[in-house]
């Protein structure tokens, strides 16, 4: 038993190095960043033209709540809804419909005005009431989901992130070493190393399904968001376009800067707006249901 116990100590140690030679291969080839070329602190100018959906790509390769009200930011200056101010309440109505709005764009109009409005328009006050019932939490649910998917679909169209490598290889190192840990015990064995194993084991899937490395270009550009959000931290201190600023708060809602809008306007609603949106994403997800139907 001892011999056999030498070569599984020798086989667990041989696997630990694996381990550590394929983390490094993975973050030098599939998460380490290029170097940027764009070096400036500030970048004083909206650096492409990205909708909320793909700049939320580019940054975070995820999308937020924060991308849905940005797209709502997106039909008002588009004059498909108007935003209206009467008293305290604020209203979004219906102005025309576009049939070049994209998929993810009708949806959201969908469920502003028809879903949660009344056909026509919608108030800040029906958004804020309508997931405090389970159902309407459950159609919430349902239709955020869907736009999220569509939303993704949509921006991943532009390749932003370089393809990851070396999947069938991560999926044999976390299979040894599931069966290394399962040897460990059922041969009694009871190895500090063998029991150790499953850790890595488990953690290398988990890490190659985390890890992503945005192409050369598209670094280029994040660099630049990232100096871009600097300038409208920073905007005081600067001269800037004043038919740019519905575009700088449709921006700064993606870069997650909910004080902008008090900078630039007199008219505050957009972050309202944005809280209500995502007091709706986080209700509907603790109290809708997955299986809901019409």
């Amino acid at each position: 038993m001892d011999k056999y116990y030498g070569i599984y100590y020798f086989i667990c140690i041989i696997w630990c190095l694996a381990f550590i030679g394929m983390t490094l291969y993975l973050y030098f080839n599939n998460s380490r960043p290029y170097v940027a070329k764009f070096k400036e602190r500030f970048y004083p100018r909206i650096p492409s033209n990205l909708n909320p959906g793909e700049l939320s790509n580019l940054m975070y390769k995820k999308v937020f709540p924060e991308v849905f009200t940005a797209t709502i930011m997106v039909l008002v200056k588009k004059d498909i809804l108007i935003l209206k101010r009467h008293k305290k309440e604020y209203t979004l109505s219906l102005n025309k419909l576009d049939a070049k709005l994209s998929p993810s764009q009708k949806l959201v109009l969908n469920i502003l005005i028809n879903d949660i409005g009344n056909g026509e328009k919608v108030t800040f006050k029906q958004i804020e009431d309508y997931c405090k019932s389970p159902r309407n939490c459950s159609e919430f649910l349902l239709n955020y989901q869907l736009w999220s998917k569509m939303i993704t679909k949509e921006s991943n169209k532009k390749r932003f992130y370089e393809d990851k490598t070396q999947y069938n290889q991560v999926k044999s190192m976390r299979m040894i070493g599931i069966i290394l840990f399962l040897i460990n015990i059922i041969f009694n064995y009871h190895s500090l190393i063998g029991y150790a194993i499953i850790v890595p084991a488990c953690f290398i899937v988990l890490y190659f399904y985390k890890i992503y490395k945005r192409t050369e270009s598209a670094n280029e550009e994040y660099s630049k968001w990232l100096a871009f959000k600097r300038y409208l931290v920073h905007i005081d201190d600067f001269v800037y376009q004043k038919d740019d600023i519905a575009s700088y708060i449709i921006y700064g809602l993606v870069l997650k800067m909910p004080d902008l809008e008090k900078k630039l306007t007199d008219f505050h609603c957009v972050e309202k707006l944005n809280n209500l949106i995502t007091h709706n994403v986080v209700m509907a997800n603790l109290k809708g249901s997955r299986s809901f139907h019409r």
